[in-house]
């Protein structure tokens, strides 16, 4: 319990608020996140351009939205709506980027990760 405290009394010591960091870590977008992730994770590989194309097409209005506000319905919604389009494939595909992103350092609050487990 300790070592989970220390961090937190490090930041008082230099007089930085650690809920306040928290909660701009939390508050902090999807477009950021992803920004972050397609930086250090995907670019340079093969398939960077497959996953950039995804993103921009079905993930990009999602943006601006805080990540802590994201719930399971919205990728539900979003899932739906791209298989019911001539290419069902691509809603697997968007899954399977999605669930990539939010298992990556740059994740979802530890609550929302349940949202993109496979059914």
């Amino acid at each position: 319990m300790r070592a989970l405290a220390r961090p937190a009394l490090e930041q008082l010591a230099l007089g930085i608020n650690p809920i306040a960091v928290r909660k701009a870590e939390r508050e902090s977008t999807i477009g950021r996140a992803w920004a972050k992730y397609f930086a250090t994770v995907v670019k340079g590989r093969r398939s960077a351009v497959k996953v950039e194309r995804v993103y921009k097409k079905d993930l990009a209005p999602w943006a601006g939205k805080p990540m802590g506000e994201l719930r399971r319905d919205d990728v539900e919604k979003l899932l739906n709506q791209i298989a019911g389009c001539p290419a069902p494939v691509q809603a697997q595909r968007v899954l399977e980027l999605f669930s990539r992103f939010a298992r990556s350092p740059f994740r979802f609050p530890r609550e929302a990760c349940v949202l993109f487990r496979r059914v």
